[in-house]
C-alpha cells in the first residue's frame, strides 16, 4: 500500500514546480495507472494463452503416442 501511494505521488511530482491544475494531475495519474493495469493483464493473458498452448501440444503429443 505505501509503495502504490509512493508511485502516485511520483506521477504527480512536485505540486509546486507544476502549472497544471489539479483536475489535470489526476487525470494524468489515472491514465497513467490504467497503462499499467492493462499491461500487467496483457501479461497474464499471454501467459494464459502460452500455458494453453503447451497444454495442447501434450494432449496431442499422448494422443498421437497412442495410436
Amino acid at each position: 500500500m505505501q509503495e502504490n501511494s509512493e508511485a502516485i505521488v511520483s506521477l504527480m511530482g512536485d505540486p509546486s514546480n507544476t502549472k497544471e491544475l489539479p483536475a489535470f494531475q489526476l487525470m494524468r495519474i489515472k491514465r497513467e495507472v490504467m497503462g499499467k493495469l492493462y499491461e500487467v493483464s496483457d501479461l497474464a493473458e499471454v501467459r494464459r494463452q502460452r500455458q494453453e498452448v503447451e497444454d495442447m501440444k501434450r494432449t496431442l503429443a499422448m494422443l498421437q503416442s497412442n495410436k
